[in-house]
């Protein structure tokens, strides 16, 4: 209730018959009060929920463009902040605070950047080769709009596709998100040092072993040897 009255203009007030809140442009909600909680149907909640969503977005875009210095410090709060980043290395964090890059110009055409402006855009990561039965192209045969559907890989040979610390992408995919610009994110870290394969045991095989492990070693195991260490160290920073 608090949300709909700070956040979305609405109008709550107790009446004899109970409970009437309006909404700005919805007009009267159907209401009721059960255990004290005010219920609505599941559409009507599911429209106020992203009209919240929207909105909080917008504060945040805004409060971010002040100048570019202002974003840098959000970055490094949020990477020693945000609960999923704990426990992630400090040498690993440091990699995660970047310039935001100044506009989207290498990631596509004006026609595609317009598109993306009104729409949105799907960030599919670590997508692979641009050939075969994409992503992409699944996604064009049930009636997608291919479109809106960015793929980058560092096999795509360009630096605005290469996610890695030597590559652009990263920026670029900082200032989508930060302009609002990113509806969803697709993809996996790259398996290279988390391979499955490497903890399975092929007679007459030498496999790569084992680079990580639960428990403590979901950074690097003792005992790497330098390249080794060099392969966990990209792949956990551009992941």
């Amino acid at each position: 209730m608090g949300l709909l009255t700070t956040v979305l203009g609405c109008e709550v007030s107790w009446k004899p018959k109970g409970l009437h809140v309006w909404h700005p442009d919805m007009g009267k909600l159907e209401v009721k009060v059960e255990d004290g909680c005010l219920v609505v149907s599941q559409n009507v909640a599911l429209q106020l929920i992203e009209q919240i969503e929207a909105k909080a977005n917008e504060k945040v875009v805004k409060s971010l463009r002040t100048d570019d210095d202002s974003e840098v410090k959000w970055l490094k709060r949020l990477v020693q902040e945000h609960p999923a980043l704990q426990g992630v290395p400090e040498e690993i964090k440091n990699h995660l605070v970047e310039v935001p890059a100044a506009n989207l110009i290498p990631l596509g055409n004006r026609r595609r950047r317009k598109l993306w402006r009104s729409k949105g855009m799907l960030v599919h990561v670590f997508s692979g080769e641009d050939s075969g039965y994409t992503l992409g192209r699944a996604f064009h045969e049930i009636g997608g709009d291919r479109r809106l559907l960015h793929e980058l890989h560092v096999l795509h040979q360009k630096s605005s596709s290469d996610l890695s610390i030597q590559g652009d992408a990263y920026p670029l995919l900082l200032r989508a998100a930060l302009d609002g610009w990113v509806k969803a994110w697709i993809g996996g870290p790259p398996c290279r040092t988390r391979s499955v394969l490497r903890h399975l045991d092929v007679p007459g095989e030498d496999m790569p072993r084992p680079l990580r492990a639960w428990e403590g070693g979901e950074w690097g195991i003792e005992g790497l040897s330098n390249f080794e260490k060099s392969q966990l160290f990209q792949d956990s920073a551009s992941s």
